[in-house]
This record gives structure tokens, C-alpha cells and sequence, in this order.
């Protein structure tokens, strides 16, 4: 199909700083005011809760509608040509893919069993799907590498179609592995934020690697930006907050099994870059294969 540069989702850009300006700082009050530290569960349910989950509800079901009515105006350009900007943020998840399997594997002995399953046979099951996250955490380091060398290089980004699953895969195991603790999901704030972000990285990553590999896109690409945005918001969420108790000395504050994960950060940070810059509008009618397409701007 021919396309040509448009940017269509200013205006959900645009809700989406909004909320996060409302959001972060909800959140972090709620750190010092209604969650308990350590184990992560509310103390009581406060204004500044319904609130925050109202603004979280109202932002996810406008990215969702949005993104489906201009379902046919837009699609992900793959073609070849230089994307700095992009990437970039490439290559940052490819680095934070790879501090976050480092991280892991220097926490695999921490004694855990408070807050995780207590039979032999679960914990061994545990042990085994945290090697596998390492595992795809890995192999994301090396796909997001691969496509920001691609975006530097000018080449064609429809190519490491068995590598875009790595991504999705490594996720599939970081919900996985929260479905294994024994704590209460909708108590402990932490838990359900992280797997409900997840789940939209999950989503997003599975229509991005369809779409950017031209496998059985046809339909799917509207998700990308809807659950990117989705997935950005809660990747922002979950991070800012809890970087903000680190940097000042008071993650103690947080659920004990949560941390400042900078893949999070990353992974929000590339769903924007993605649909911000190649989500290009559709014009004219579908070409013949070997016909050019028109370049489009960054």
C-alpha cells in the first residue's frame, strides 16, 4: 500500500501526557499514604485509589476506541530507509532487556518464600520459568539490537521474523512468574499494576511482531497503537513512582517482590516511539509487488 507521513495520534499523545501528569503523582502518594509498606496491600480505599484507577479505566477504553476507528487510515511502515530516533529507543530495550536478565539471575537466591508459592514442587516450577524470562530476555537484548542497527543502517524492518517472538515470549514468562506468588492480586497494588502492564506489553509486542513481519497482519495493526498506549501509561506508572522511592531512600516502601525495572521504562518508551513514528497514514490503493513505495519522514 502506498503510504505517506502523517502523524493521526497527536491527540491520543497528547491524553496520554495528561494522564501520566495526573497519574504519577497520585500514585506516588498513595506510597506514603495508603500502602503498606513491604507487603503492598492498601490500608484503606482513599479518594486518591478510585481516582487513580478511574483516570487509568477512562485512558485504556479512549486509546482502545480511538485507535479502532482510524483502524483502516493507518499502518506500520517496514520500509527501508535511516530511523535514528527510532532506533534509539531500539536499542534502549535491547540494553534494558539485557540489565534485566542480569538483574534476575543475581536474584535468583534471595529468599522469596514469604511472598511466593511454599510447595517443593512449585518453587522448582518457579526456578525453571525464571530461567526461561532470563532466557527471552536475552534473545529481546539481541532482537532489539538487531532492528536499531537496521533503523541505523537503513535496511528493511520487516526481516528477524522468528526473532520478534523473543520479546512477547519473555514477557509471556514475567506474568508467569507473578502468577506464582501466593499474595492476593487485587490487594497488593504493585502485583496488579505490574501484571496488567505486562499483559498490554504482551498484547502489544504479539501485534507489533505480526505487523512489523508481515505475518497474518492484515486487521490487527489498530492494536498497536492501542495497546501501546496502554502498555506505555501502566510501564510509566509502574516505574516513575518506584524510581522516585529509590533514588530518595524509600523502597522499603514498595511490595518487596517490585523494583524499578528499567525495561519497563524502555518497553514504554518504544511502544510510544512506534506508534508516534511509524504508524503512517494509508493513501491510494494496493501496488504491485517490486512497485516502490513513497519514502515517508521520521
Amino acid at each position: 500500500m502506498k503510504t505517506k507521513a502523517e502523524s493521526g495520534y497527536i491527540i491520543e499523545s497528547v491524553i496520554l501526557a495528561v494522564i501520566i501528569l495526573l497519574t504519577l503523582p497520585l500514585r506516588t502518594v498513595q506510597y506514603y499514604s495508603v500502602i503498606e509498606p513491604g507487603s503492598g496491600f492498601y490500608t484503606k480505599m482513599s479518594a486518591t485509589v478510585i481516582l487513580f484507577y478511574i483516570l487509568i479505566a477512562a485512558a485504556c477504553l479512549f486509546f482502545v476506541c480511538s485507535s479502532f476507528a482510524k483502524r483502516k487510515k493507518y499502518t506500520l511502515d517496514s520500509s527501508a530507509k535511516k530511523r535514528p530516533v527510532y532506533g534509539f529507543f531500539c536499542a534502549l530495550c535491547g540494553i534494558a532487556a539485557g540489565i534485566s536478565a542480569y538483574r534476575e539471575y543475581s536474584l535468583k537466591d534471595v529468599d522469596t518464600s514469604k511472598y511466593t508459592v511454599s510447595s517443593t514442587v512449585m518453587q522448582s516450577a518457579s526456578s525453571g520459568l525464571l530461567a526461561l524470562q532470563m532466557s527471552f530476555a536475552v534473545l529481546s537484548a539481541v532482537f532489539f539490537i538487531l532492528l536499531a542497527i537496521s533503523c541505523f543502517m537503513g535496511r528493511n524492518l520487516s526481516d528477524y521474523k522468528l526473532f520478534s517472538l523473543a520479546p512477547v515470549l519473555w514477557n509471556v514468562f514475567r506474568l508467569v512468574v507473578r502468577f506464582t506468588r501466593t499474595i492476593s492480586y487485587i490487594r497488593v497494588s504493585d502485583l496488579l499494576l505490574e501484571m496488567l502492564m505486562i499483559s498490554a506489553f504482551c498484547l502489544f509486542l504479539m501485534a507489533f511482531a505480526q505487523s512489523n513481519s508481515q505475518i497474518n497482519a492484515k486487521g490487527i495493526e489498530w492494536k498497536i497503537p492501542a495497546l501501546g498506549f496502554t502498555a506505555a501509561l501502566l510501564g510509566l506508572i509502574c516505574f516513575v513512582p518506584r524510581a522516585i522511592l529509590t533514588v530518595t531512600g524509600h523502597a522499603d516502601m514498595m511490595y518487596a517482590l517490585s523494583r524499578a525495572d528499567i525495561a519497563d521504562l524502555a518497553l514504554a518508551l518504544f511502544a510510544i516511539a512506534t506508534v508516534t513514528t511509524r504508524m503512517v497514514a494509508v493513501s491510494g490503493s494496493v501496488i504491485t509487488a517490486g512497485e516502490p513505495e513513497s519514502e515517508t519522514a521520521e
